[in-house]
């Protein structure tokens, strides 16, 4: 049976929960075409602009619930949508009592959310969620799906968070009714009237909108399992299923997970950010006390003249690319901060692994992680078997073991948002990035709330304006203030800089053919003079 809204009457505009129904009546073809391309968006993955964020279903454009002067605006002409509401289900079901009691921060927005979903009077159930890495989102999340009695589907990125976020779910509330989809070939077999919790990434959701449908999907999800709540955890990481899941899916509470609310998202994606903006935002002005140190090592890049000639004539993004895999070659900066905290008795990175913690370095690509294992192993006579790689080019067994190392070699985006391994007490960036939403959360890996103390050591390299503006960015941001409880300033000596030639060691390959190219530079300059 195909699943659509029904509505009495003809030539109406409906309004939804989380979407207009825009009559086609209502558009001259001017008009049509510019809502499509105010409502386009620019893809993440593939950087072509696609209008994700309108559709066409018979004799309606259907696009997310943006603030109605918006709309009005963008048609040039005041709508007038129905009285009569599309068809909610609120299915109240009966969850076992929660094991663990709100922290004192999180009672007041536990609180705050629940007021906004009982309120029959508040048409807009959409919430935002926007507490910091580490303040215990999902936790929250479950006590307000417990204390309502909600049936819910939770939506996240990556099938490690959704595995976690499951995991957690259910040492929160029990398994009892918990389905977390991995094989969307199970999803014409399931009991949906017994589901009372599913979860699933975006690009399950996806998958499933390819094979079944729309209509299908959102029949499963609505009127089989009678979901009332959707959530989408870390929303600024996906748009084109939450698009989908927003026109079609009239769910009668909808809230929305992220730690760093909008500074993920380009500033062309001015309609995502207006569809989520006038939400009820709960979170971002909570304060905890930090558990966290950062160390920035001040030193000097000292490109080669190659080195420098790449990175100086390309954006941003190649710009770190090349300065990433130059860096994990270099040595002086790794081998200073193995110096200044391991070796030494006092060294913070000592008195962390004697405390049984790990340690992990960023280290920008895949590629660079075994140059930097290697580095650990030669220069520092550190065990082989100490030392793990977590990256996304290992197999999920492999990565189990890498989290059980003392020293963790892994990628910004392989070990940041979501993880939570509490054996972690130093993150070492061996890498540098622009991003102030990868930079909060890959922070927040270490001395989560309630947790032991953490390091962060990082480097402000004073060779490209490009990276101490960076630096400068974050700290106007607030971000050193918020996120850490002090930040103290290390300087690599000049002398011990000069020992190096451009940052390698002198006994290494790539000085010697920095050496060579020296000199054969001179030569062809003394050659000119004399023609």
């Amino acid at each position: 049976m195909e699943f659509k809204y029904t509505f009495k009457g003809e030539c109406m505009n409906i309004e939804t929960s989380t979407s207009w129904w825009i009559h086609k009546n209502e558009f001259k073809p001017d008009t049509l075409i510019n809502l499509k391309a105010k409502m386009s968006v620019l893809s993440f993955r593939d950087n072509d602009e696609i209008p994700k964020a309108i559709f066409e279903d018979g004799d309606y454009i259907i696009i997310p619930k943006i603030k109605k002067s918006i709309l009005d605006s963008i048609l040039r002409k005041p709508l007038i949508f129905s009285d009569q509401k599309a068809p909610v289900v609120t299915h109240v079901t009966k969850w076992n009592k929660m094991k663990w009691k709100p922290l004192g921060h999180q009672i007041p927005l536990i609180n705050s959310i629940c007021k906004i979903f009982t309120d029959q009077h508040q048409p807009e159930q959409r919430v935002f969620l926007c507490a910091k890495p580490g303040l215990g989102k999902t936790f929250m999340t479950a006590e307000i799906i417990n204390r309502l009695g909600l049936k819910f589907i939770f939506i996240t990125y990556s099938s490690k968070l959704v595995t976690q976020s499951y995991e957690d779910f259910c040492k929160y509330m029990g398994k009892d009714g918990m389905l977390c989809l991995r094989n969307g070939s199970d999803f014409e077999d399931i009991n949906w009237k017994k589901v009372n919790g599913l979860f699933l990434t975006h690009r399950m959701v996806q998958s499933l909108i390819n094979t079944y449908g729309i209509y299908e999907v959102i029949k499963k999800f609505m009127l089989d399992m009678n979901a009332s709540i959707k959530i989408i955890d870390e929303c600024d990481r996906e748009v084109g299923s939450t698009y989908m899941l927003e026109c079609f899916g009239n769910f009668s509470h909808n809230l929305y997970l992220t730690g760093t609310k909008f500074k993920n998202i380009r500033q062309d994606d001015v309609i995502f950010q207006a569809i989520y903006r006038h939400v009820h935002t709960f979170g971002s002005d909570v304060q905890v006390p930090n558990n966290r140190n950062c160390y920035v090592v001040k030193w000097r890049f000292n490109p080669s003249r190659d080195e420098h000639f790449k990175m100086s004539l390309y954006e941003e993004q190649l710009f770190k690319t090349y300065y990433n895999n130059y860096l994990a070659n270099k040595d002086v900066f790794l081998d200073y901060i193995m110096w200044r905290f391991y070796i030494q008795e006092d060294g913070i990175i000592k008195k962390m692994i004697k405390e049984g913690g790990s340690i992990v370095l960023y280290c920008g690509r895949i590629e660079n992680c075994e140059i930097i294992k290697k580095k650990l192993i030669n220069n520092f006579k550190i065990d082989e078997n100490d030392i793990g790689i977590y990256n996304s080019s290992i197999a999920n067994k492999e990565k189990e073991i890498a989290e059980t190392k003392t020293w963790i070699i892994t990628t910004t985006e392989s070990m940041g948002r979501g993880y939570d391994n509490p054996n972690l007490r130093v993150l070492v960036f061996l890498e540098f990035n622009f991003g102030i939403s990868s930079y909060i959360q890959n922070i927040s890996r270490v001395a989560r709330v309630g947790g032991k103390e953490g390091y962060v050591i990082e480097g402000l390299d004073t060779s490209f304006w490009k990276v101490e503006a960076n630096h400068k960015k974050k700290l106007n941001l607030g971000i050193y203030k918020d996120y850490f409880k002090q930040i103290t300033y290390f300087n690599i000596p000049d002398a011990i800089q000069a020992k190096y030639i451009n940052g390698y060691r002198p006994d290494s390959e790539r000085a010697k053919e920095i050496r060579e190219k020296m000199v054969q530079f001179k030569k062809k300059q003394q050659l000119h003079k004399l023609i």
